[in-house]
């Protein structure tokens, strides 16, 4: 577990520094550039696709979870909860599982007045269904990102490159790098944010946030 927690914490600082140089990068390619606001415009485009493919992979992620879950998993258990006649409250009472054998608890709970209810459990995701899970989802969100992000980029390098032939534009071959670093911006600043904080007063922050701002690499994330 603490080699696990060391290599996200290595991965996050490297993300920070690779984002950083890459804001810096894109400042100097900036500088002097007549076309800025079109640039700019673009590259935020950009950035507003991939929060959209990112929400649509956060529903993927739950929903191939959910099915994943169905199909590779089985009950093994469950912790029983009771109620009394006195008190409406559900009181865990005990955990049980399957392969205890019969469940010897239940009949003495329910002769001192409990009525008992239960919440199962699951058993792990098998080899096979972490490889159905992991591995569609991932190939699904890639192909959403693709398709988001290519289409914008793809119908400007064809408009660029016709004006560019036709004379109306100075070619630029560093225009799809720009686009790209502009459009990382937002997840560079979030990220500074994030380690700044979980260095600061909120070392105990959950990062599921964090883990929702990058659903469309979840897969990846998770195998690190």
């Amino acid at each position: 577990m603490n080699n696990l927690l060391k290599k996200q914490g290595i991965l996050r600082y490297s993300l920070l520094f690779s984002d950083f140089y890459n804001i810096m990068l894109n400042i100097y390619l900036m500088i002097g550039s007549e076309k800025m606001g079109d640039t700019l415009k673009t590259g935020l485009k950009l950035w507003g696709k991939t929060i959209i493919v990112c929400i649509m992979c956060f529903f993927i992620v739950i929903s191939m979870n959910t099915i994943a879950t169905a199909f590779f998993t089985e009950n093994v258990g469950y912790t029983a909860y009771g109620t009394t006649s006195d008190s409406s409250e559900h009181t865990a009472l005990y955990t049980y599982e399957y392969k205890d054998g019969e469940d010897t608890l239940k009949k003495g709970y329910e002769d001192q007045g409990y009525t008992i209810t239960m919440a199962y459990k699951r058993s792990d995701l098998s080899t096979s269904g972490k490889v159905f899970f992991y591995g569609l989802t991932q190939v699904m969100c890639i192909i959403l990102l693709i398709t988001f992000v290519h289409t914008t980029v793809w119908a400007k390098g064809i408009r660029d490159n016709n004006l560019v032939k036709t004379g109306h534009k100075k070619e630029d071959v560093f225009k799809g790098l720009k686009y790209g670093l502009i459009s990382i911006i937002p997840y560079s600043v979030f990220w500074i944010l994030v380690i700044i904080s979980k260095n600061g007063g909120l070392k105990e922050m959950n990062l599921s946030l964090v883990n929702l701002t990058s659903a469309q690499f979840y897969t990846l994330i998770q195998l690190i």
